[in-house]
């Protein structure tokens, strides 16, 4: 992602994920979403590659993804003690998947839930 940017990572994502598509992992494994998320922050906390909000949004995306969900890719930012503070976050049907209350006081200002390359600005 840090060479070829956010949006060439998701399509690349889309087209990988895409053609290995199959039965959906959810059916096959009984897991819900909402342990996606917390598999993969767990991951990114215990882990060997403690990874920040961003990388770890993606693979919570492309899971979602892998199991022909539709989450959505949200970024948001807000302002504390004077800094400008940025947070990504995945969102299914409204709920976010892999953060705690850490999430809502972020104002979001761009979505994305497929890899046409279009976001949503918020």
């Amino acid at each position: 992602m840090r060479w070829i940017g956010l949006q060439a990572t998701m399509n690349w994502l889309e087209r990988f994920l895409g053609a290995h598509r199959q039965t959906p992992l959810l059916a096959l494994s009984g897991a819900d979403p909402a342990a996606i998320g917390r598999t993969v922050r767990i991951a990114a906390v215990y882990g060997p590659y403690h990874a920040t909000c961003l990388p770890r949004a993606l693979v919570v995306w492309g899971l979602l993804r892998r199991c022909a969900l539709e989450g959505e890719l949200t970024i948001g930012v807000r302002k504390a003690e004077g800094e400008l503070e940025a947070h990504a976050w995945v969102e299914l049907d409204g709920v976010s998947l892999e953060q705690g209350p850490e999430t809502v006081p972020f104002a979001p200002l761009r979505a994305w839930s497929g890899m046409s390359g279009q976001g949503t600005t918020l």
